[in-house]
């Protein structure tokens, strides 16, 4: 099994107080894709040495399996904030060659990318820094705003995990 490199106490030089987000439907996601699991009571451990590093938060849909119930519970007695909402069950319509499905099968999804600008926008005046654990490019418009606020601004990312949608903007 394949372990991603974890180099926070090497590179990251932070500039102030600064928040932690996580969107862990994309963490997650990438960890079973690149063959990696993530200890997450590791990784609140590895940002908590950081003097500056004032709050983690971990967003996490809510929905009725006992595993999600009992991670949710697990993180919070960790140390994590956590902010939740309702999973949806989207219906697909076709199937991978572009084909109509007679019965649509339902996928689980849940994106969290207005809650986690909300929280950027809402604690601009009280952080120096954010780091967001997601390589999601739907994030790359906030990363501006922290940009043109002269925020410092940390992207963390899975090897082939970061949306085209950053380096568009480069």
């Amino acid at each position: 099994m394949q372990k991603p490199n974890i180099v926070l106490d090497t590179f990251f030089h932070l500039k102030g107080r600064t928040l932690v987000l996580i969107d862990w439907a994309n963490v997650f996601h990438a960890q079973h894709k690149n063959g990696w699991t993530v200890d997450t009571r590791k990784l609140f451990s590895l940002f908590t040495k950081h003097e500056n590093i004032c709050e983690i938060v971990l967003f996490h849909g809510t929905d009725q399996h006992e595993k999600s119930a009992f991670f949710l519970k697990e993180q919070a007695a960790i140390g994590y904030r956590i902010v939740t909402k309702a999973v949806k069950k989207v219906p697909l319509t076709t199937d991978h060659e572009g084909n109509l499905l007679a019965k649509p099968i339902l996928r689980r999804k849940c994106d969290f990318d207005i809650e986690i600008a909300k929280e950027i926008l809402l604690n601009l005046d009280d952080y120096q820094g954010f780091i967001l654990v997601s390589g999601d490019g739907d994030y790359a418009p906030i990363f501006d705003v922290l940009r043109e606020r002269r925020k410092q601004a940390i992207l963390v990312f899975p090897k082939g995990g970061l949306g085209r949608e950053y380096l568009e903007n480069e």
